[in-house]
């Protein structure tokens, strides 16, 4: 698997809770996959609640997808300042739980101001509780799983806003309509010694969080040059872990943080056209 990443100030949620301004989202979607793969994107938000005062509100998030309208949405979680819950499909004939606070009916706003390409369509969920303003900056993290089902080159869409808010402003939500993904057919290659998956994937580091070392997995579709970097929330280069040629297969190395401050960082792996980028967290 490959993945596109946007850097922003912090990593959180795709699930907004709350009204206010909208930074922009970090996306965390794989750009490869396979026929009857389920995929896992993280999309980060965070949002300044300090204009609308502590108890503001009450207000729920809204998540949409722009999908294919052969693939399927398995389920849509969030956790951060808000949560943890999982969040509700709402139809396109069903108001939200704020009636006439901005928005009513999401599904035709958002094909009105974001018109779906032939074959796609909006999928819009709801946060199943609405929440009053913390007053602050907040942050949530989502995780969207998503049922691949058709081969080809394709794009996912991601739009982020709560539900006593309307379109008219920018800030009123964060949206990334740009996010590829090629999926193949499954494929085993058999070379009479060994059966290789071809696949290129980074895993999740192991231990999550960690103090103060962990491990990084990561898979090789074929032989080539491979770097593996770790970052911190600014986008800054911190540490080169791997940077040469490497044959296909399954590599893992292991990362030390003892000279770095408790947070979130991000690892990224590239290898010629494909990268893949994923969130690890020290705690000290």
């Amino acid at each position: 698997m490959n993945l596109k990443k946007f850097w922003f100030v912090t990593i959180t949620s795709t699930v907004l809770i709350v009204a206010g301004c909208f930074f922009p989202m970090v996306v965390e979607q794989p750009t490869s996959a396979m026929v009857g793969e389920m995929i896992t994107t993280t999309l980060g938000i965070q949002i300044d609640e300090t204009a609308g005062g502590e108890g503001g509100g009450p207000s729920a998030g809204i998540c949409a997808v722009l999908l294919n309208t052969n693939w399927t949405i398995e389920s849509i979680e969030y956790d951060g300042d808000y949560g943890p819950d999982e969040m509700e499909f709402l139809p396109a004939d069903v108001p939200d739980s704020r009636p006439e606070a901005g928005v009513d009916f999401w599904y035709d706003s958002l094909v009105v101001h974001f018109p779906p390409p032939a074959g796609m369509d909006w999928y819009v969920y709801q946060g199943p509780e609405n929440y009053y303003w913390l007053g602050d900056t907040s942050n949530i993290d989502v995780t969207i799983k998503i049922n691949v089902e058709t081969d080809g080159e394709h794009t996912i869409g991601y739009f982020v806003s709560a539900n006593d808010l309307k379109l008219d402003d920018p800030a009123n939500y964060t949206v990334d309509l740009d996010n590829p993904i090629s999926v193949g057919a499954n494929a085993i290659e058999n070379d009479g010694l060994s059966i290789v998956a071809k696949k290129f994937g980074l895993e999740q580091n192991y231990p999550n969080p960690f103090n103060p070392s962990t491990t990084i997995r990561y898979q090789l579709e074929k032989t080539g040059e491979v770097r593996l970097s770790v970052f911190d929330i600014t986008g800054k280069e911190i540490a080169v872990l791997v940077n040469g040629s490497q044959n296909a297969g399954d590599h893992q190395v292991e990362f030390y943080g003892e000279n770095l401050s408790s947070g979130v960082y991000l690892y990224r792996l590239v290898s010629e056209d494909q990268s893949y980028v994923r969130k690890m967290m020290l705690v000290k």
